[in-house]
């Protein structure tokens, strides 16, 4: 997510590209921890959930910070946040690829054309 930041064009346009592609979907070691996580967090212990609680909120101000700041902001953020995660651990959990691509396309689709959140 830090090397999207400071993408001077569209730098939350860029992040969600990449967070919904077939590159990010087929590298669960390397990719987002708040997905590779997702079904195995809700077992662990406090001192792990309190560290993920703390990822998926730092993950949520800088998507709001993208979008501008403020309440408004921080609410869009989480619906982009909540459906990037919920996609990227459908795509990967189906086990067709043209629907696993549907998901992501989508759900990028979706994010990039949502009028007043990311263009």
């Amino acid at each position: 997510m830090d090397r999207y930041v400071h993408d001077e064009r569209d730098p939350l346009g860029a992040w969600v590209d990449w967070y919904v592609s077939a590159e990010h979907r087929d590298e669960p070691g390397t990719g987002c921890p708040v997905a590779a996580l997702i079904g195995d967090v809700n077992r662990c212990n406090d001192h792990i959930r309190d560290g993920y609680d703390a990822l998926v909120d730092r993950y949520i101000g800088v998507v709001a910070g993208m979008l501008g700041g403020g309440d408004d902001a921080r609410r869009q953020a989480i619906m982009a946040v909540s459906a990037l995660v919920g996609s990227l651990v459908l795509a990967r959990a189906v086990n067709d690829d043209t629907h696993s691509k549907e998901i992501l396309g989508t759900v990028r689709e979706a994010l990039r054309h949502q009028p007043g959140t990311i263009q």
